[in-house]
């Protein structure tokens, strides 16, 4: 799958890349024909102060659809990690979905 990372407020550390790289990846696992592409994009609000300043968007593209999903936290890592379930729960939808069509 082709993972795409994109940062509107500059470079992300090579750390944060390759956890969330890790992350989406795991998720190839729910569907059998895998996904076509992912784009996330992770950002930090510079006029918040303090709090959930970091944000973790994911678009995932795949054969009939697509699923996104959207995160804050308080730091990258978090975002991240608030984000999985709820793509992973579009994706037991879709799945469901998919095997009852096939009745």
């Amino acid at each position: 799958m082709k993972i795409t990372l994109y940062s509107k407020t500059g470079p992300l550390p090579p750390e944060v890349e390759d956890y969330t790289r890790k992350k989406v990846n795991h998720l190839e696992h729910y569907l059998e024909n895998g996904f076509i592409s992912a784009r996330i994009e992770l950002e930090e609000d510079t006029s918040e102060h303090g709090g959930e300043k970091f944000r973790a968007e994911a678009t995932i593209f795949m054969a009939g659809g697509e699923l996104r999903a959207e995160a804050k936290a308080t730091e990258y890592y978090e975002a991240v990690d608030k984000m999985m379930p709820k793509l992973k729960k579009q994706l037991e939808k879709y799945k469901a979905k998919k095997q009852e069509n096939r009745k």
